[in-house]
């Protein structure tokens, strides 16, 4: 059976791979179409948006390394 503490670090493991996901596809669907389109305000503002979300990412990577750091610490 997993622990309180391991199931705390799939969650966030699941939600890091849940935010690089939406990333990839915003980055990939969204503002790739926009400069296709000629809307070059559209496709700023997108970027704009990416920048936040590539945020979230890295401060849910963050989160995850810090739960493994104390998951994996020695029990003292």
């Amino acid at each position: 059976m997993e622990s309180v503490l391991e199931n705390a670090l799939t969650e966030a493991e699941q939600y890091v791979r849940e935010c690089e996901e939406l990333v990839l596809k915003q980055a990939a669907a969204l503002v790739n179409k926009l400069e296709e389109d000629h809307c070059p305000k559209a496709a700023d503002d997108a970027r704009a948006t990416l920048a936040i979300l590539e945020k979230d990412r890295d401060k849910a990577r963050a989160y995850l390394r810090l739960e493994r750091a104390i998951y994996d610490a020695p029990l003292v």
